[in-house]
Order: C-alpha cells, then sequence, then structure tokens
C-alpha cells in the first residue's frame, strides 16, 4: 500500500538518483526500498537497469560487514532485475553476478543461500 502511494506520487526518480551518492548511512535503507519497489512494481526494473542500478546492489554484495538480511534484500533486487530481461541478465552477468553467486552460496546464512 505504502510504496504504491509513493510510487503514485512520484517519489521514484528521487529513489531511483540516490543509488549514485556516496553516502554509506544510505545503503541498507535503499536496498530495503528497492526490494520493496521491485515487488509491488517489477516494471521499474526497466529504469533501474537503464541507470546501472545493478552495479549499486552488486557492489553491496561484496561488502563483508553487511548483515545477511541485507545480502538477501539485494540478491532479491538482482533477481527481479534479471527476471524475464535479457538486458538485465546481460548487464549483471557482465558485473560480475555469477562471482558473487557462487560465493554466496557457500554463505553460512540461510537466508543468504536461498
Amino acid at each position: 500500500w505504502a510504496v504504491n502511494h509513493a510510487l503514485s506520487v512520484g517519489i521514484f526518480p528521487y529513489v531511483l538518483k540516490l543509488l549514485q551518492s556516496p553516502a554509506q548511512e544510505l545503503r541498507e535503507a535503499l536496498v530495503f526500498i528497492w526490494t520493496k519497489i521491485l515487488t509491488v512494481d517489477n516494471s521499474c526494473q526497466l529504469d533501474l537497469v537503464k541507470d546501472n542500478g545493478q552495479d549499486y546492489f552488486l557492489q553491496f554484495l561484496s561488502l563483508p560487514e553487511m548483515p545477511a538480511n541485507q545480502q538477501a534484500l539485494s540478491l532479491a533486487v538482482l533477481s527481479v532485475i534479471m527476471e524475464d530481461y535479457t538486458e538485465g541478465k546481460d548487464r549483471a552477468i557482465s558485473a560480475g553476478i555469477i562471482r558473487q553467486l557462487k560465493e554466496k552460496l557457500e554463505s553460512e546464512s540461510k537466508h543468504v543461500r536461498r
């Protein structure tokens, strides 16, 4: 409900722009927000890929200090980016998602492995 209203008032471009921010304190919040946005409206994957959003989430996964639940959310965003969208798949693969996935499959956290 809240995500639908946020998208309907036009917040999407601002949330997309925030992915370019170097502010570390925004990382976890942005991953959570993007998980919710893509859960409600997966067509947002087009704009996200157009702005190289997959790179943000892949970089997020490579940070060793990120909690397992945040890694799982980032993986969820990446799965939506690639779902039924060839350009999303191609960009994620060229950005190194295969290596990231191999590492995450060996994670101690069951949330990340799922």
